[in-house]
């Protein structure tokens, strides 16, 4: 199983990039949001990281990987780095999280991603992003999923304002 959620870390990362996917940027007409679609995105892994074993979980940590991403909007293209990092428990999906940082033409995007790998269901990724430079005051949010393995297909949301709040909610009694 290691060896193909490493291997697919490509996919897991779809939600900053992903394979071929027809589409260009739309802005709304309620707001300043624009909708991406990925294009292309080339990955290769700069550092392995660690990997450790506990309990019948296996612990990925530290994985280094640089891609080269395409979008619709040319902002949120460019040299994307990932310190990835992921829990695979037994025979059942992996759970992965990451942090992130783009390279776009006039600009930085930073922020982080997570999502889960399994051979069987596919992957499945969500990336939220705050931008500098040019970028300053955007956040970009992608979603992505696909067959495990395989280029899937990821969409975009750039839009003026802060990142959407990820607040666990209060528990309920019964």
């Amino acid at each position: 199983m290691r060896a193909l959620c490493v291997s697919t870390i490509t996919v897991a990362l779809l939600a900053g990039s992903a394979g071929a996917v027809a589409g260009q940027s739309e802005e709304t007409d309620a707001t300043s949001a624009v909708w991406v679609t990925a294009s292309e995105s080339a990955c290769s892994v700069e550092r392995e990281g660690t990997i450790s074993s506990e309990g019948g979980v296996e612990r990925h940590r530290d994985l280094l990987v640089t891609c080269a991403d395409t979008w619709s909007d040319p902002r949120v293209s460019g040299t994307k780095t990932v310190t990835y990092n992921d829990d695979c428990y037994g025979t059942a999906p992996c759970l992965y999280w990451a942090t992130q940082e783009i390279v776009g033409p006039d600009g930085t995007w930073t922020g982080w991603a997570n999502g889960t790998l399994d051979p069987e269901r596919g992957a499945t990724g969500y990336v939220v992003m705050t931008g500098t430079g040019a970028y300053e005051g955007l956040t970009f949010v992608s979603h992505a999923m696909g067959p495990f393995g395989e280029p899937g297909t990821a969409y975009g949301l750039i839009y003026e304002g802060p990142p959407p709040p990820m607040e666990m909610p209060a528990a309920t009694e019964k």
